[in-house]
């Protein structure tokens, strides 16, 4: 690979479409998203690969960020969704209060699949001064939607996180899954101040409450690739809870490592990602894809890095999502 400086993007969300679309065989799918730049203002964060085992079509995977209430809303009527729009954003517009020092208080995870129309997964940051103001922001959304199953495991994880006294937890983010009329599903984020503390809990008693089995095994990839010193370094990972409405749909936990984490430089960070990939047995070619969609002129070794990676559970399997940074 040719090591010199990242190309950024220069003109948006269409400028990404442009160079994603083909990865993903996307045509007519995107129109709406493009429709969306030319009107909102819409901001590309960032734009993942996932990595499983199975070997079905893959999803281009795009977040954005959203600077008002006014734009997550026209986002999601621009996105054709009806019903759940609306109540959702009221969730979040109560999520996010006071969370000024954001430049995106809110934003949008959005999946698009040949045949299928675009998927937003509206989301914000929590605002609160504390770790208890953000915990009953969160359930009192989750709740506003009627979304009392993950409210309830919410605060049940919430609790485990935070029952080592030497360990914090602070919940930061709010993801909401919408269905054609209703909230189907919330999903929950956290930074840990404790690597350790936290794969502890990942492999007891969230494993448990979440009935993940032993597929929790695949988190200890990531912490590999750190290197020893992961169990030295305080708030290196974050973590994230996907908690169905219906419980029985199954849960997912997800481990990051932002990239600062990760690595020193890109270089380095898209290594550790592929080696995390060999581990546990995952093609990385649509990584590597996406990569060089994003980066043309080759990653730098002498910046601070723009990936990161997420390892990801079910009860069923593990998958790997990797992460290209935009802004």
């Amino acid at each position: 690979m040719i090591v010199r400086a990242p190309t950024e993007l220069s003109s948006g969300v269409d400028e990404l479409l442009e160079r994603l679309g083909p990865l993903y065989g996307l045509g007519d799918e995107l129109a709406p998203l493009r429709e969306v730049s030319a009107a909102l203002p819409v901001v590309p964060l960032e734009a993942s690969a996932s990595l499983h085992a199975r070997t079905d079509s893959r999803d281009l995977r795009v977040t954005v960020g959203l600077p008002s209430r006014s734009a997550l809303s026209s986002l999601l009527e621009s996105l054709d969704v009806r019903a759940a729009g609306e109540p959702a954003v009221g969730a979040l517009v109560l999520a996010a209060r006071d969370a000024r020092e954001r430049r995106f208080p809110y934003g949008a995870a959005l999946r698009a699949r040949t045949g299928h129309p675009v998927r937003p997964r509206p989301a914000a940051w929590l605002g609160g001064s504390t770790v208890a103001e953000r915990s009953m922001r969160v359930d009192a959304a989750l709740r506003s939607v009627g979304l009392e199953e993950p409210a309830n495991r919410s605060r049940r994880i919430a609790d485990i996180l935070g029952s080592n006294p030497f360990s914090g937890v602070i919940p930061y983010g709010l993801g909401l899954d919408l269905g054609e009329t209703e909230a189907t599903g919330a999903k929950v984020y956290f930074a840990c101040e404790s690597a350790e503390v936290v794969l502890g809990h990942l492999h007891g008693p969230i494993a448990d409450e979440l009935a993940l089995g032993d597929q929790t095994a695949a988190f200890d990839a990531l912490v590999d690739v750190i290197g020893p010193e992961w169990r030295r370094r305080r708030w290196l990972l974050e973590i994230s809870f996907e908690l169905p409405a219906d419980p029985a749909s199954g849960a997912r936990a997800k481990l990051y490592a932002p990239a600062p984490s990760l690595a020193v430089t890109s270089i380095a960070a898209h290594r550790a990602i592929l080696s995390i990939a060999s581990k546990l047995g995952f093609d990385a070619a649509p990584y590597e894809a996406l990569v060089r969609a994003l980066r043309p002129q080759g990653l730098p070794d002498d910046r601070p890095p723009t990936l990161s990676v997420g390892v990801s559970v079910t009860a069923a399997s593990p998958s790997l999502e990797a992460y290209v940074f935009l802004r």
